[in-house]
């Protein structure tokens, strides 16, 4: 089996196992869409300057969410804002579905879409050669998260960063160990010297899902008071 995107591995961890449902409480798609610009930036492909995103010279990617994004991209007359991008590209691309669906090609989760409302209820549960998948992904972001793992990969830092930002480090980690977890996976994009691009993606995703939690409360309270 082909190795992993980063994108597929917070899908993978994102979903609850028998449900197949998105377990983040504000959903997945702000992460996806940093993960598909991390791609891009890992790639050479973009950079981020100022927050905001442009093309560089590299050659574009081969797999097709990537290559979309980076036409969407290329086609845009101006520099957006790079969490424009990670709002915008997982609902143009439908990445939660179109990762679910190359997943389940891969036999490591279930199709398990279904239609009610006039919505799709995207619901991808784990198979049994998904749980062998996973279960060493869970295990090596829960070591880099609690201090076990003092050298984890890039992948696993961002990885880590990514289900944090998404409010789903409490599936990982116990509670005592939650408050350090999250000063490490803050850390991880920080104080590494990673590319600049790849980090403003993180930053972005963890922008683009406050402003949900913002807005959610900000209806809670109106509501409240009507």
């Amino acid at each position: 089996m082909a190795e992993l995107t980063l994108e597929e591995k917070v899908f993978l961890l994102s979903r609850n196992p028998t449900t197949g449902r998105d377990r983040a409480t504000y959903g997945i798609d702000a992460a996806l869409g940093g993960a598909v610009l991390i791609g891009l930036a890992r790639r050479g492909c973009i950079r981020v300057v100022d927050g905001r995103v442009s093309r560089e010279d590299a050659p574009g990617p081969a797999d097709p969410p990537h290559r979309e994004a980076l036409a969407l991209i290329e086609s845009d007359p101006k520099a957006r804002k790079a969490r424009r991008w990670v709002e915008v590209l997982p609902r143009k691309l439908a990445l939660q579905e179109r990762i679910g669906v190359a997943l389940a090609e891969k036999g490591l989760v279930s199709d398990g879409r279904s239609r009610f409302l006039g919505f799709t209820q995207k619901k991808f549960p784990r198979t049994e050669t998904g749980d062998e998948v996973v279960r060493p992904l869970e295990r090596v972001v829960v070591d880099a998260l609690t201090g076990r793992d003092l050298a984890p990969t890039e992948d696993t830092k961002l990885l880590a960063s990514l289900l944090a930002v998404s409010q789903l480090l409490n599936r990982f980690v116990e509670g005592p160990e939650r408050k350090a977890a999250r000063r490490r996976a803050k850390a991880f994009t920080e104080e590494e010297p990673l590319n600049d691009a790849v980090a403003a993606s993180v930053k972005a995703a963890e922008a683009a899902i406050m402003a949900t939690i913002a807005a959610v409360a900000a209806s809670g309270s109106a509501g409240a008071g009507s």
